[in-house]
């Protein structure tokens, strides 16, 4: 399901990639029902991935680097500006015609650094080549960073809203992953012994980011040897 979900999604935005095509389209079906038919198959794509990436089965390929933990945490700040910059006036476009690609970029970059698994490679790996093609695509065609000065307090407001975004993705990527990167103080660490941990149950090509308190999804029926009850979901 997620391959399937990752060839929906990106496969319909492969279209505006070549604009005698995507003409063609909009001629022939009208440029309202070829937007709303882009909407609703990029939305269908989407849903496919996510839950094909959540029923993927834990498959290890490689070890993720040490400093990709902390790396993922700087990425997502960056990625979360650009993703608050992206329709608003900034000066951001002063440097890049791209701010949402870029977002996009740092996103997949950085949970590529922080996963192992098969699953994480394939999602994080394919958004990652898409961004940077579609970069090199949107310039072949004319785009261009803008020349517009933008007011200083109009960054400081991007910043905000990209500060916002950050940290409502830090505390809501729980219910979205089941990863916790936050410490919502429920947890009483008393009721944990710390010697009671094995560190040998934890694969390391599946490694939650650095200075995260991970929250293991329950396999039911698993046992405590049973190694799907040791892996942790990914970042997504």
């Amino acid at each position: 399901m997620l391959a399937a979900g990752l060839a929906l999604f990106f496969g319909v935005h492969l279209v505006p990639m070549r604009p005698q095509l995507r003409a063609r389209l909009a001629q022939t079906l009208g440029e309202k029902t070829y937007r709303g038919l882009f909407a609703l198959v990029s939305l269908g794509g989407f849903v496919l991935l996510v839950i094909g990436k959540a029923q993927a089965p834990f498959v290890h390929v490689l070890v993720p680097p040490a400093f990709g933990r902390s790396a993922v945490f700087i990425l997502m700040g960056a990625a979360a500006v650009c993703f608050a910059g992206m329709y608003l006036p900034t000066n951001l476009k002063r440097l890049t015609a791209h701010p949402m690609l870029w977002g996009t970029t740092f996103w997949a970059l950085g949970h590529l650094l922080a996963n192992g698994d098969q699953a994480s490679l394939l999602l994080f790996g394919s958004f990652l080549v898409f961004a940077l093609a579609d970069m090199v695509s949107a310039n072949r065609r004319g785009a261009r960073p803008s020349s517009q000065a933008i007011p200083l307090w109009r960054d400081a407001v991007v910043l905000l809203l990209g500060l916002g975004l950050y940290v409502a993705a830090l505390h809501g990527h729980q219910h979205l992953t089941g990863v916790r990167l936050v410490d919502s103080g429920s947890v009483d660490s008393g009721s944990v012994d710390s010697g009671s941990v094995d560190s040998g149950s934890v694969d390391p090509g599946r490694v939650d980011p650095g200075f995260l308190l991970p929250a293991r999804k329950a396999v039911a029926g698993a046992s405590p040897s049973d190694p799907r009850s040791a892996a942790s979901t990914c970042l997504a």
